[in-house]
């Protein structure tokens, strides 16, 4: 009873099912030996009363043309009506509208080889109260013989709280995976941080790689304090104290290969110092720490915590003791 209705049913196994319902009292209704009258046929609606009563679930069962012959005390709670409103009308009373011809074309197929099985096998099934409330529903069909010819049992479960414990497993699946991809973006986050937390050991393995790119004997990495236009010495390898102390600190209007190279936002290449006139102030510097041709380069990159702190633009500054540097 109560159609198939687009899309497969959840699994519905766990605590709250409840077990199969006992049918074995089916056996006890037989047929009688004489013709039907209306005194047996009371005893037979008697004895079907006293069956579906004592199934633990709401039931009724239905004549060969889908009228209600017999309804439970349960069924009748589940849908609002009384007795008299339901015995003798079509089943399809119980089934929403839109179901009720796709209901009974099932039943029709079903007649043709009446069985115990569950109705709607892998498809959700709905039925409909007297007040208009859609049900959905757990049927099983069971036939059964009797005098006046065959009846159907059906055996309906309620699957409301079913369905309403499956979607607040689905919502908390969804929050969980959204708690898990959050997880994920700050574990990234976190990771990132910890990088920068080592960016002087990041540095000193950028310069070491340049340095043997470039054939170079000194070199330093300076990063840009965007608040100050300063650049501060980071990491540096081979230079002597006079030339740290005078570089450690660049302003940007000292015209220093490091200034030069991050105004242009492009790479710097002073072949001798002793030629190049804007490097006039910093030759003593130069020979004290023993070279003459200089490159700077400006690198971009993105910082992950405040540029105040991890500028977007470093110079690399590559020295070599002679004028022979391209």
């Amino acid at each position: 009873m109560m159609f198939p209705m687009g899309g497969k049913a959840q699994n519905r196994a766990g605590p709250e099912d409840k077990p199969p319902p006992d049918i074995s009292l089916i056996e006890k209704v037989k047929p009688l030996d004489c013709a039907g009258t209306d005194s047996q046929d009371k005893i037979l609606r008697q004895q079907i009363q006293l069956l579906i009563n004592a199934l633990p679930v709401a039931t009724l069962a239905l004549d060969a043309a889908a009228r209600i012959h017999s309804v439970s005390a349960s069924l009748l709670s589940l849908f609002g009506y009384s007795a008299d409103e339901l015995i003798g009308q079509p089943v399809t009373v119980l089934v929403p509208l839109e179901l009720r011809q796709r209901h009974q074309a099932f039943h029709d197929r079903y007649m043709t080889a009446p069985a115990g099985r569950p109705m709607g096998a892998n498809q959700d099934v709905f039925g409909l109260t007297k007040d208009g409330t859609r049900l959905p529903l757990d049927i099983g069909l069971c036939p059964v013989e009797t005098v006046e010819g065959a009846l159907i049992l059906a055996t309906i479960h309620d699957l409301r709280g079913i369905k309403q414990t499956e979607a607040q497993l689905d919502r908390l699946r969804a929050e969980l995976q959204a708690e898990l991809e959050g997880m994920r973006q700050l574990h990234m986050l976190v990771t990132k941080l910890a990088e920068i937390s080592e960016l002087d050991k990041v540095l000193e393995e950028v310069l070491d790689a340049v340095m043997a790119l470039q054939h170079a004997d000194f070199g330093n990495i300076q990063l840009l304090d965007t608040e100050s236009a300063w650049l501060t010495l980071a990491v540096q390898k081979g230079f002597r104290p006079p030339f740290l102390a005078r570089f450690e600190r660049v302003g940007s209007a000292d015209g220093t290969p490091y200034e030069r190279a991050l105004r242009a936002k492009t790479r710097v290449v002073v072949p001798d110092v002793l030629l190049d006139e804007a490097c006039a102030p910093y030759r003593a510097v130069a020979a004290a720490a023993g070279f003459r041709a200089v490159q700077s380069t400006p690198s971009c990159c993105e910082a992950a915590l405040s540029k105040a702190w991890f500028p977007p633009i470093s110079a690399i500054r590559m020295s070599h003791p002679n004028a022979s540097c391209a």
